[in-house]
């Protein structure tokens, strides 16, 4: 009979505990393994959110546009937080780069001028149903965000680029427009 010691019980469960964590790693990767579409002059392009690369070739490649826009979603900077059209958060800085819309009605703020948007190079709103796409966003009316490089539409429910270029209204030709679907099972 082989003597088990404590020693041999660690190193077995260092082994158990390393394969569970690569495993719940792994599944956690498929979970935010997001598409995001870029819309250009031409044809739209396909880049991954977890990865920044473009699926399988079929679409143009990750242009360093569409990797600065990632680099600023990934990170955690400072955001203003809309919400039913009032201003509802803001994060660790006076001077937040990202402004994140709940809802598009939530938009109707950036018509009024405002310090805490003088910064701001992303916007995202999420919509959470199609009838949402009937209340286009007009970025001509915005004040006070001459910094502006991002628009990004998350779409909880399927959508189509058609959509997305009728939703946004007199973007700025230096301003990329990139959307997604999220799958909110």
């Amino acid at each position: 009979m082989k003597k088990i010691t404590l020693i041999d019980v660690l190193k077995s469960g260092v082994k158990i505990t390393a394969i569970c964590i690569l495993f719940l790693c792994a599944v956690n990767l498929n979970a935010q393994d997001i598409v995001v579409y870029e819309l250009d002059q031409g044809q739209d392009s396909q880049i991954n959110k977890s990865t920044t690369k473009a699926k399988s070739g079929l679409m143009k490649k990750s242009t360093s546009n569409s990797e600065k826009f990632l680099k600023i979603v990934k990170k955690n900077e400072p955001a203003v937080y809309l919400n039913n059209n009032t201003i509802s958060k803001v994060s660790e800085s006076f001077e937040p780069n990202r402004l994140k819309a709940n809802n598009v009605q939530s938009l109707e703020v950036l018509k009024r001028s405002n310090k805490l948007f003088n910064k701001v190079e992303l916007i995202t709103v999420n919509l959470k149903n199609e009838k949402e796409l009937n209340t286009p966003i007009d970025l001509s009316s915005f004040k006070g965000v001459n910094k502006l490089k991002y628009i990004y539409v998350k779409c909880y429910f399927k959508c189509t680029s058609n959509q997305i270029k009728t939703f946004v209204l007199n973007a700025n030709p230096k301003i990329s427009i990139f959307y997604s679907m999220v799958d909110q099972s």
